[in-house]
Order: C-alpha cells, then structure tokens, then sequence
C-alpha cells in the first residue's frame, strides 16, 4: 500500500489522499499524508499564527513596519496551507455546515488589522479551538465520506 501511496503522491501531489495507520510504520517521505502527521500540521499552523499574533500584540515596544510585515507574510503562507488543506478534503462543503467549518469565516482570517491584534487573535484562538475540538477520528470519519 505505501509503495501506492507514494507513486500516486509523486504523479499527483494535489490528489486527496490520507493515510490511515500506525506512525511508525510510515515511511518520512509518506508524513506528510499520514492522518495523524496531516492533522497534527493543520493545528501547528492555526498555533503558530495565533504565535505570532500574541507576539506582535504583547510587545512591549510597537513591532517596526518591517517586523509585521514579515510576519503578515508567514501568516497568509499558513493560511494558504491551512486553506488549501480543508479544501481539499471538501471541509468547506456548504453540506457539512454542522462539522463548523465556514469558508467565509475562514476567508475573513486573511483581513488582518494590523491597529488592532488583540481583536484578530480572538478570531484565529477560536479556529485554533475549532481545529482542536474536532477529534482525529472525527476528521477521519469525515475523510472516508468525501463525495466521489
């Protein structure tokens, strides 16, 4: 099956495609496909994001121009990853409203008001709190309906 998985993962790397098993027993190149390496990524970058908004929030000096610009940048970087990842696996399907998941909301992570942190961080804490309340078999459960 991982040799599979791998040929299938090198020809479309795009493809909707979760491996279900133990970690252990899957091969590095594999991870990032593995159910709980693919979840675990999803929730390392809704906390770093909400990371990098307390930094920039608690500083005890103003952050420069340059400093939360760079920082603007790895946020989207993770928004898109986060982005392209629930959308691949159909979390935004307008039939699966009660799962919690709302693309609007979601998009409106990207609209960040760089006067006012502690408002944004607000928001990304209750993604971070939607991701995590979401149980690994949950979203497993989730993955093995996706429509055809």
């Amino acid at each position: 099956m991982q040799v599979l998985a791998e040929r299938t993962l090198q020809l479309l790397p795009d493809a909707p495609m979760i491996l279900v098993g133990v970690e252990k027993k899957i091969p590095e190149q594999l991870k990032p496909i593995s159910l709980t390496s693919w979840y675990q990524m999803i929730a390392t970058n809704f906390i770093e994001i909400q990371n990098l908004i307390e930094y920039l929030s608690s500083s005890k000096k103003k952050p420069t121009t340059q400093l939360i610009q760079l920082n603007l940048k790895l946020i989207n970087e993770k928004l898109n990853f986060i982005k392209k990842q629930l959308e691949k696996f159909n979390f935004f399907d307008a039939n699966k409203e009660s799962y919690g998941f709302s693309k609007n909301n979601f998009i409106k992570l990207y609209d960040i008001n760089v006067s006012n942190f502690k408002n944004y961080l607000s928001k990304i804490s209750a993604w971070v709190d939607l991701w995590e309340s979401k149980e690994k078999l949950d979203v497993e459960a989730h993955l093995l309906v996706l429509p055809q």
